[in-house]
């Protein structure tokens, strides 16, 4: 099972050699290609990614497309145009369902934060669109999202969003 560590390993030497295969065809540095496999892996690696991995279902690169109230995106906007109706649209890198059924989010991010505080203040710059994201996830699926979180790929580290 995933959760034995010699299978996950095994698993993830395997990603790793694949990973570095195909990033050998497109991506010229080598010392690129080979922090993009670390990244990779040690997502897969985490407490994170092994909850994906026993995961209900699994949706990734999902594009949405939502009309929302204008204040919802910015609530110092003027009066006048507080209910103006605004589209919004991204593509959220991850959502599952988790083995409870709740949907939860996670959003990748390259910004580079090593200490603790870096990793708040990554957080904060972000906290807006996760809230906006999951808006539209609610909106669309009808249910709620229980979780937010940021992957960070420079510390390898996951931080959970209010």
């Amino acid at each position: 099972t995933l959760n034995n560590p010699k299978t996950l390993n095994a698993l993830s030497t395997k990603m790793f050699k694949a990973i570095n295969e195909a990033l050998d065809k497109v991506v010229s540095d080598k010392n690129i290609a080979d922090m993009i496999c670390k990244n990779v892996t040690s997502f897969w690696k985490s407490d994170m990614g092994k909850e994906v991995l026993s995961a209900k279902k699994v949706y990734r690169e999902s594009p949405f497309e939502i009309s929302i109230p204008a204040y919802e995106y910015d609530n110092t906007l003027p009066d006048e145009y507080r209910n103006e109706q605004i589209i919004l649209q991204g593509i959220i890198d991850l959502y599952f369902e988790d083995k409870n059924g709740d949907i939860i989010l996670v959003d990748y991010k390259t910004d580079k934060c090593t200490s603790k505080a870096e990793q708040l203040a990554v957080a904060k710059k972000y906290e807006k669109q996760l809230i906006l994201y999951a808006r539209a996830m609610e909106k669309i699926l009808k249910k709620s999202v229980k979780d937010k979180y940021l992957y960070l790929f420079s510390p390898q580290s996951v931080v959970k969003l209010d």
